[in-house]
């Protein structure tokens, strides 16, 4: 960066020198030559003329030396690409772009601006018209309403979305927020109707559903309402429920229905989380739902009590033989323990997300079900509150021998104790990697003191990974700012620099919120782990 700031300021001053010669030279020959001058004058104008002419030669030379510095510039130039005005770009690229400045997911989930779409309509005539007739632009379609309305505006914007869309799949989301204008109040979602209606004629489109902080009754009536529409079709494939509401102490809840299994019937990917328990499915409603699903290839459960059922001995097995992602995290009172027992997944490589729980009738459940089942990818959240000295990973990882992506979300977390887990030592005190297939390793949310650079480069020299991946992660800042934390600073950003010469891929991203919502960590793991781009 240092040098091309060096050859911006060179060149404005070059201009403005050559400037000032041209300007010099005008003079020149505007200059009239007085030979009625005294002897001394005529001496010393003749000296100067002599000094203009002996500098004529030294004008080639520097006409040369621009000339060669010109060949150097095109050649360093060449290795880099040009930029092209985006005005000049056809339609068929133009829409491109388009598409990728539009987030694939949830506009809510991450960082994203769900009016760019309308910004880009803004711009000009030319790209308000492309953007229109360009219907994947429009496949996301979101419906915001709040729980108590008693006069909501009609959803004139959400019926052009759906008219650009054209036949295009959609992906729908509902987001619910609470009306906290009340001390007490019964949620009435008289918008919803409206909504559904207007949905209606495309429910043969609708391949993705996502229903964020909604009582359960409306999920359930919801559902039904779409899945009737739909008649013996069932395009829907991807189902995120997500919460019951982030509501005041004076929402009154209604009781809870039951789960129909039937809803969720030929899904592939299912994302349920943050429900109260009331709200939860049971066991033999889960395995009913997930017996609906044959064809599914990615569960997660994420804040969830999904209790045993009184009345119920023997749970249907369920038998997932596609299933490539499973996520069970914060399901609660030994829930993590009866999920596994009734899953039976098939032999595909499964990425398998768990908590790492004290109990150790859990932890035998779930290391039976890495050393069962062909897990190939883990991802071991901590618990709540963990030993530094002895990292309860230590007891996960001698189970774990097929692995060869690790992922580590540590919630602003030390590295030191977990990286050092990774590792243990021969009789000669040489470190040897305590997972031998390990050839990707994540960390998020970790925070590097200097002994956390040191294990982590450790790591790198032990095992021959592939990929290593750092998600906002950083340093451990000290509660009084000093001169360490930039001594600090250095350290890890000079082991940022040093990782890719010795590990063929590297990934550095920041600026994520961990408390983003449960799809949205889904998504990113997905993506670290390969399956999806």
């Amino acid at each position: 960066m240092e040098d091309l700031d060096r050859w911006l300021l060179a060149e404005s001053r070059l201009k403005a020198a050559a400037q000032e010669f041209s300007q010099c030279c005008s003079a020149l020959q505007n200059l009239n030559y007085d030979y009625s001058q005294d002897s001394a004058a005529q001496d010393y104008l003749d000296r100067k003329v002599t000094l203009v002419r002996g500098r004529r030669d030294s004008l080639t030379a520097t006409e040369s030396m621009i000339s060669q510095s010109q060949t150097i510039l095109n050649a360093a130039l060449s290795q880099f690409r040009p930029l092209a005005s985006i005005q000049r770009l056809p339609n068929e690229l133009l829409s491109r772009v388009f598409n990728l400045a539009i987030p694939p997911y949830c506009p809510w989930a991450q960082f994203d601006d769900p009016d760019i779409l309308l910004d880009i309509t803004s711009v000009c005539r030319r790209w308000r018209k492309l953007a229109i007739q360009t219907p994947s632009l429009w496949s996301h379609v979101d419906f915001y309403l709040t729980d108590y309305e008693k006069d909501p505006p009609p959803p004139r914007i959400e019926q052009m979305w759906l008219e650009r869309a054209k036949g295009t799949p959609l992906h729908v989301h509902f987001f619910c927020s609470s009306n906290l204008e009340f001390t007490t109040y019964t949620p009435q979602l008289l918008a919803l109707p409206q909504l559904v209606e207007i949905l209606v004629p495309y429910v043969s489109q609708i391949i993705t559903l996502e229903l964020f902080y909604f009582e359960l009754r409306y999920i359930i009536e919801t559902l039904t309402e779409i899945r009737l529409a739909q008649g013996i079709t069932n395009p829907i494939n991807t189902l995120h429920i997500n919460g019951t509401g982030p509501t005041g102490s004076g929402r009154s809840n209604s009781p809870a229905p039951a789960w129909p299994a039937s809803l969720f019937k030929g899904l592939s990917e299912i994302h349920i989380g943050e429900l109260g328990e009331i709200h939860c499915p049971t066991l033999y409603q889960l395995a009913s739902i997930l017996n609906c699903c044959p064809c599914l290839h990615t569960l997660r459960l994420h804040s969830l009590s999904i209790l045993a059922d009184t009345d119920t001995r023997n749970y249907p097995t369920v038998h997932l033989p596609h299933l490539r992602f499973l996520g069970l995290r914060r399901v609660f009172q030994h829930n993590q323990r009866n999920i596994l027992s009734i899953l039976q997944p098939g032999s595909m490589e499964l990425h398998l997300e768990v908590d790492m729980h004290l109990d150790d009738n859990d932890f035998a459940a779930t290391t039976s079900f890495i050393t069962t089942f062909h897990v190939t990818s883990l991802c071991l959240w901590p618990p709540p509150w963990f030993n530094y000295d002895n990292p309860e990973i230590k007891r996960y990882l001698p189970f774990a021998q097929a692995v060869h992506t690790l992922l580590i979300p540590l919630e602003e977390g030390g590295t030191d104790e977990q990286l050092d887990a990774l590792l243990t030592t021969n009789q000669a005190g040489a470190s040897l990697p305590r997972l031998p297939n390990l050839k990707t390793l994540c960390l998020m949310a970790a925070r590097f003191w200097p002994s956390g650079i040191k294990s982590l480069e450790k790591v790198v020299s032990t095992y021959s990974l592939n990929k290593i991946a750092l998600i906002a992660c950083g340093t451990g800042l000290s509660h009084a700012r000093g001169p360490g934390d930039e001594r600090l600073r250095i350290k890890f950003e000079g082991m940022l620099q040093r990782i890719p010469q010795r590990v063929p891929e590297f990934v550095f991203e920041h600026g994520y919120v961990f408390g983003s919502n449960g799809p949205w960590h889904m998504r990113l793991q997905k993506r670290l782990i390969g399956l999806i781009d």
